[in-house]
Parts: structure tokens; sequence; C-alpha cells
């Protein structure tokens, strides 16, 4: 936790890790924080595990998304020659392409969140927590349906019980550096 104790002074101070604000009456009050000098700024290790999941994940769907966006195409110029494509032949156009542009929609998602995580912004915290909430909720339909996807659960579940730490809440919260 982070203690901040306000000193007032007639001379502006010019010490590192403090910050000043003046008075009308010529006054300043200096408010240093008494972390320890190497705390200052950095990035929870926790936060950075968390960030290259997630980005680890946006790489994962961007790729299967252009995968399946080059099955698709190859499907249309050759037709089905491939064990592949005869699948994908068979399958509806409409939800093929659905599933590649759903897939790359949450590519982006999860890489601008990981890149915001990185750079502890607090609206990456928020947009990671409802991405894997909504994936933990399809994953759990999955599971309901017969078809359970346990790669996701398990991953989706680390993801939300290390950001839901307190260290990592607190690192992005305004008043404790996170933006």
């Amino acid at each position: 936790m982070r203690l901040i104790s306000c000193v007032a002074s007639y001379s502006p101070p010019v010490v590192d890790g403090a910050v000043s604000c003046g008075h009308a009456d010529g006054r300043a009050t200096r408010m240093i924080d008494h972390r320890s000098p190497g705390a200052r700024g950095r990035r929870p290790q926790a936060v950075s595990f968390v960030a290259s999941l997630v980005l680890a994940e946006a790489v994962a769907l961007l790729v299967l998304a252009g995968l399946g966006l080059l099955g698709m195409i190859a499907l249309e110029l050759r037709g089905p020659t491939l064990i592949v494509e005869r699948v994908l032949a068979d399958a509806p156009a409409r939800s093929l392409s659905g599933i590649a542009a759903g897939g790359a929609l949450a590519g982006l998602f999860l890489a601008i969140a990981g890149v915001g995580l990185l750079r502890m912004h607090a609206w990456a915290w928020s947009l990671a927590i409802v991405a894997h909430g909504a994936a933990l909720v399809d994953a759990l339909a999955g599971y309901v349906v017969g078809r359970p996807q346990y790669e996701l659960m398990a991953v989706g579940s680390l993801i939300v019980l290390v950001l839901n730490q307190r260290e990592v809440r607190q690192a992005f919260l305004p008043e404790y550096g996170g933006g």
C-alpha cells in the first residue's frame, strides 16, 4: 500500500518522488511517496504474466481467423481439394465467415487489452475481465450442451483470478498509479 505524507513548507520542493502544489499564501505542500524507489512506477509481475497470456491468446485467435479466411479463399478459387476444404465446403459460407470475423474481432480486442495491460491502463483491466468473462460464459454453455472446452475454461479462469488479486487491482486504481 502506498503511504503519502503531506509536509507544508515555504520553498517549492524539488525531490524525486515528490509532488508539490502551491497555495495562495506562497507556501507549498509536498506529498512524498513512501514506497521504495524501485517500487514506484513498476508493473506487478502478475500483470506482466497475464498480459503475456492475453497477447498469446490474441495471436492464436488472429492466426486461426487468418487460416480460416485463407481456407475460404482457397475453397472459392480451387474448389474442395484438401480434406479441410471438403469440410469447409459442407459448412454454410455465412457461418464460416462469421466465425473467422468473430475470431479476428476477439483477437483484436485481446491484443488491445494485452497492450493496455502492459501499459497499465485501467480500461485494459476492464476489457480483459469482460472478454474473459464472456469467454467463460461461452465455455460453460459448451459444457452444458456436451462440448466442453476445458482449455478455454482453464486459461480464462486463471486470467480472471490473477486479474482479481488485490495487488493487481490496486495497480490499476487511479490513486495507485494506474491510468
